[in-house]
């Protein structure tokens, strides 16, 4: 099952719109669950888009480009925003163009390989920080409308940086690994076993800290989730390609 998800992930060849149909909408709403779970400080959606970027041919991207405008169109709906101004179009839509710039330009119109040395994690990495940097001062324009001075400006362009950072390093390498095959062996259950303990904490915690207002609710979901992080980094043992993924 997961081989012939990814290969149909990366087929190239003309036709099947069926099939990618599907993958649009599972993709939707897999950003939806995950834009659930986020915050400025670690947004999940970024992971999945730079994943699925990875790991699909060019001529495929504008399936995944619909399938992440078309979540960011419900949400912005559901919120009441409007989706024909230059905000939505920013904030919405650029990012994932930007995305899928640096990555064509990193990786190449065809699917890269599994990560099969440091090199190709490095150039991975590398990616999504070049992303995620050339994003968060075109989300600082558009979502802070308060005054600030330079530190004020340059700490809040970083806490974007940062959120799509940890949710490119948190989820984008475990996607990866997953549809290739490598989280399906014997020796990994541990680590199956740890995620879910990370995943129950990391609900916890956003339920806990809902209530809660300003920085106290922003550093308290932090702190709770690197515990939660940490704890099941020591307590398993994960494969070495897996660690650096997840025990931020």
């Amino acid at each position: 099952m997961v081989s012939q998800t990814l290969a149909l992930l990366q087929d190239s060849a003309p036709g099947r719109r069926g099939h990618w149909a599907a993958i649009a909408l599972a993709v939707l709403l897999a950003w939806l669950a995950l834009e659930q779970l986020s915050a400025q400080l670690w947004f999940l959606p970024a992971g999945l888009r730079l994943a699925l970027l990875w790991l699909t041919p060019a001529r495929r991207w504008g399936w995944l480009g619909a399938a992440e405008v078309g979540a960011q169109a419900t949400k912005s709906l559901v919120l009441g925003y409007s989706l024909f101004s230059t905000t939505f179009l920013a904030v919405c839509v650029a990012p994932w163009l930007i995305y899928a710039g640096v990555v064509y330009a990193l990786r190449g119109p065809l699917p890269a390989p599994v990560f099969d040395s440091p090199i190709r994690m490095i150039v991975f990495l590398l990616t999504g920080l070049l992303a995620a940097a050339a994003v968060s001062p075109l989300l600082w324009m558009f979502l802070v409308t308060i005054p600030m001075d330079t530190a004020e400006t340059l700490a809040s362009v970083f806490a974007f940086l940062y959120g799509d950072l940890i949710g490119q390093i948190v989820l984008a390498p475990l996607l990866i690994a997953g549809l290739h095959g490598l989280l399906h062996r014997r020796q990994h259950l541990g680590l199956w076993r740890d995620l879910g303990l990370v995943l129950v904490g990391a609900l916890g915690s956003s339920c806990c800290c809902r209530p809660m207002a300003g920085w106290r609710r922003t550093y308290c979901c932090w702190l709770s989730r690197r515990c939660f992080s940490l704890a099941s980094a020591t307590a398993g043992k994960a494969p070495r390609w897996a660690r650096p993924a997840w025990a931020w």
